[in-house]
């Protein structure tokens, strides 16, 4: 979806760009930058103020700006290290969690899944199963805020490949157990969701 609104702002500024480059009168010129500003407004911005990443540096996860050469401090990423037992504020302004943190979660809702069984009348059921399934998509979110951060961290040079890709591989071990849990409810409950 956002890459839909980023496409139709380019498409609507090469169309107006054009029409500004034909034009003899500097006031029409100025009308399309106008237009423009407008549906950067309506859109919300452009990338990189969704991102986080500031035009004049990278945004390190406790919210400071430093140059691109500089590496966050790791005893305050949970992402580059492994020390902290808090969630942090990532990249994109969300608390993200720490992998021991995730395992927990995973754990937890692998169990609830594990133990539930369907019981009542067959909306009941329908109820039971989607609340645990919304439970099992929180912790997916979670795990996701993780990646994102894991993958930002990289891109930025503050973890290396090594580094990032064994923290990706704990990430899709996640992930899978999330999957299979997932399939284990909707046989349990007979809803194929």
């Amino acid at each position: 979806m956002k890459k839909m609104k980023v496409l139709l702002i380019t498409g609507i500024l090469s169309g107006l760009f054009m029409t500004a480059c034909n034009s003899n009168n500097s006031a029409q010129a100025q009308q399309p930058q106008g237009e423009v500003a407008n549906l950067q407004q309506q859109v919300g911005g452009t990338g990189a103020a969704d991102t986080g990443v500031a035009s004049t540096g990278v945004t390190t996860p406790v919210g400071e700006t430093t140059t691109p050469a500089a590496v966050p401090d790791a005893s305050a990423n949970p992402v580059a290290g492994t020390t902290p037992a808090t969630a942090v504020q990532g990249q994109v302004g969300i608390q993200v969690k720490t992998i021991e943190e995730l395992t927990t979660l995973t754990n937890a809702a692998v169990e609830k899944v594990n133990a539930a069984a369907p019981a009542g009348s067959r909306d009941e059921q329908i109820g039971q199963f989607f609340q645990i399934k919304d439970e099992l998509k929180a912790v997916e979110r979670e795990i996701d805020y993780y990646d994102d951060e894991l993958e930002i961290q990289f891109k930025s040079g503050a973890m290396d490949r090594m580094t990032y890709v064994t923290k990706d591989r704990e990430v899709d071990l996640l992930e899978d157990q999330l999957d299979r849990a997932e399939d284990m409810l909707e046989i349990k409950f007979g809803i194929n969701d």
